[in-house]
This record gives structure tokens, sequence and C-alpha cells, in this order.
């Protein structure tokens, strides 16, 4: 359950794949699932949402040009000498 937000979700673990599975839940889901003897994990909301953001939004120019970036050999190379920002070439 986050605590900000009250928003719930469970998790199981599939009996096929045998991979964990997420679903949202209701209010009445969880407490169906708390009845029934099931944890409750709460959490909170990242900090970094409640902080001031200034500058131009990315985008997706911005995005691909970063994933290019990333992909060269050189990459962790460029930020160390760039002062630690990619597309500085």
């Amino acid at each position: 359950m986050c605590s900000a937000t009250d928003d719930g979700t469970y998790s199981f673990l599939c009996p096929s794949c045998r991979l964990i599975v997420n679903k949202p839940a209701e209010q009445r889901v969880v407490e169906l699932l708390v009845s029934a003897g099931v944890r409750v994990v709460n959490w909170d909301l990242p900090a970094e949402l409640s902080e001031p953001k200034s500058g131009p939004a990315i985008t997706y120019d911005d995005l691909l040009a970063f994933h290019f970036e990333l992909d060269s050999d050189d990459w962790l190379e460029q930020v160390i000498a760039g002062g630690g920002t990619l597309g500085s070439r």
C-alpha cells in the first residue's frame, strides 16, 4: 500500500511460469487479502517526485540521442571526460 495515495497492489508467484505477478488492488481486495492473513507492506513515493523541476522537458529526440550515446563503446570515457554529461561530443 502506498502511504501517500492509498493505491494498493498484490504479488504472487505464478504456479505455471514461476514468475512474480503484480496486480492492482482496490481497497476491498486489500481488506480481503489481509483478512486471509496476507502481510501488508507500506511504501512511500520517492522524494524526487516532490522536488521542483526546472529546464525543458526531455523529448523523444533527447532519449534517442541518449540511447545512441550509451550504445557507443566509449560512453563511459565520454562521461568522465565531459564532466559527467553525455552528448558533449
